[in-house]
């Protein structure tokens, strides 16, 4: 035989030797063993159940603005339900004041609300993740106060959703959906709430509707409160957080699904009733495997016109029979 084709025999002998070495070498090799996406498998199904924290109104402007400049710490209001706080994989309150630069800081009373853009650090800090923006104050700066509001939020990681939009966070694996409306103008028609809930029922896992609305300073949710909760529901909401009433209001249940018409005041400076001082933060757990539901209420009341403290005892006791009293309707 030619030696220069023996030659060739021997090299392509060789190269086809190394080729299926390396090709098994590959196939067998641990970091090629297949691994499933992680969404395939959410991380909260190995473990324990989703625990969120539903807040009422937080107004961080006006008095409760002056008192934490007063004593250097914006961290003042949170200082007692930071803990509380910390427990949860999500915490949502309504944000009632733009914050805005420049906030002036005054002890006067003005329904013209705005807080300091530090404020947004001291809520993060605290550990509020989401926030509603989606109320009869968000445009008391106009469209920059809006702007620098969401701006200075998102700089803190914290979510917001906007007037009549969703906003989608994954929370340990699940895709958790947020749609907020100010229903306090009467410009928005029930039919544009049911096809926006239902579109984003299809973006997330669990959906939480947040309503700014009712009447304030009452004690009982009122017809339209009802007729919208029930419309929410019906359209694929999980859960209904409201705000606005600056009273807490009774917990109503539909299909199944819980209403949380009014969790009023959770940090504000309405010192002059006893009822606009209490507040009550909802421990809200989603079993996401089996699909339901429970909560815990943690009532509050605020001192020195700006930082809510846990009530215990018998006050406590009296919040809470009084949400849960009028038997879940």
């Amino acid at each position: 035989m030619d030696k220069t084709l023996i030659a060739l025999s021997l090299i392509g002998g060789s190269l086809l030797f190394v080729c299926v070495f390396f090709v098994a070498s590959v196939a067998y090799a641990p970091n090629n063993v297949y691994t499933p996406e992680p969404a395939s498998i959410p991380a909260a199904s190995l473990s324990q159940p989703i625990t969120f924290v539903f807040g009422g109104d937080v107004m961080l402007g006006r008095k409760v603005n002056y008192e934490m400049h007063q004593r250097n710490d914006f961290s003042f209001p949170f200082a007692s339900i930071t803990p509380i706080f910390a427990g949860a994989d999500a915490v949502l309150v309504n944000l009632e004041s733009p914050l805005y630069e420049p906030c002036p800081v005054s002890n006067a009373s003005s329904m013209t609300l705005c807080a300091s853009p530090e404020s947004a650090r001291a809520l993060a800090r605290a550990g509020v993740t989401l926030v509603s923006f989606a109320n009869n104050h968000m445009r008391d700066y106009g469209a920059a106060g809006i702007a620098q509001t969401n701006d200075l939020l998102a700089q803190q990681g914290i979510g917001v959703v906007n007037n009549g939009k969703v906003f989608i966070r994954e929370v340990r694996g699940y895709k958790v959906g947020l749609i907020a409306y100010n229903l306090t103008w009467g410009n928005v028609l029930d039919s544009d709430i049911r096809v926006a809930i239902e579109h984003a029922r299809f973006q997330a896992d669990m959906l939480i509707a947040s309503f700014h609305w009712g009447d304030e300073y009452t004690d009982e949710p009122n017809a339209y409160q009802k007729r919208i909760a029930h419309a929410a529901i019906d359209a694929g909401a999980d859960v209904v957080i409201g705000s606005h009433p600056h009273h807490v209001q009774p917990i109503g249940q539909y299909k199944g699904k819980y209403i949380f018409y009014s969790l009023g005041n959770l940090i504000f400076d309405q010192m002059w009733s006893e009822k606009t001082r209490i507040g009550a933060l909802i421990k809200f757990v989603w079993n996401a495997e089996q699909g339901d539901t429970s909560y815990e209420i943690i009532p509050t009341k605020i001192f020195d016109f700006a930082q809510p403290q846990l009530l215990g005892g018998a006050d406590k006791q009296a919040v809470i029979d009084f949400m849960t009293g009028a038997t879940l309707r």
